[in-house]
């Protein structure tokens, strides 16, 4: 770390401007830390999967149960599924309550009014009104960290102008899901199945 120019810092920076990175922001916010959002995305096509899903959300898809069983084939975590149970629902429910989004039709769990893209929009504007500063077009490249071991920020942006982000706290990489990775999508599901994914591309 001797020599490093910091560009940016922030309390907590955070990798992923989807629906996990925006929430991050959120929390963070509340607990009074600052933050930055690194997104590799135009601001017109950001959002990750959240903003190409149906919007439906559904009680069953955080019941403990069906997660330990059905849901895993057996293999969750029983600590992460308790915690999936009494969390899983809490950005949605914040939501709903200060009026960044709303229920189709007022059928609460069921699907959103404007599906995924009203949720990401929703939560755009949260991290916004929660003094989150976003970069657009600029992607995660590597972690710097100190000794080799702590982790103190993040080397970010294109390959032509590099940046350095420094983060006081933590780094939060919220980067999204596997769905566009064919041979975890094959790997880690069942086997013998082909599998598309609608997700974003990014």
């Amino acid at each position: 770390t001797t020599g490093i120019k910091w560009d940016k810092e922030a309390d907590i920076v955070i990798v992923g401007a989807g629906a996990a990175g925006l929430w991050a922001a959120v929390k963070a916010y509340d607990n009074a830390f600052s933050t930055i959002v690194l997104e590799k995305e135009p601001e017109a096509t950001a959002g990750g999967d959240v903003r190409c899903c149906g919007g439906y959300l559904l009680l069953a898809s955080t019941d403990p149960d069906v997660l330990l069983g059905t849901g895993s084939f057996g293999e969750a975590n029983e600590d992460l599924v308790y915690d999936i149970d009494e969390y899983g629902t809490e950005a949605i429910d914040w939501l709903v309550d200060n009026k960044y989004i709303e229920w189709l039709d007022g059928v609460e769990y069921n699907v959103i009014e404007g599906t995924g893209p009203a949720i990401y929009e929703g939560l755009l504007q949260a991290a916004k009104d929660c003094d989150a500063e976003i970069l657009y077009e600029t992607p995660g490249y590597s972690l710097i960290t100190k000794d080799g071991k702590e982790v103190i920020g993040v080397v970010a942006g294109p390959e032509d102008a590099r940046i350095n982000v420094k983060a006081k706290y933590a780094v939060i990489l919220a980067t999204g899901a596997y769905t566009m990775n064919e041979d975890m999508m094959a790997n880690l599901h069942l086997m013998g199945m082909e599998y598309f994914s609608v997700g974003a591309p990014s």
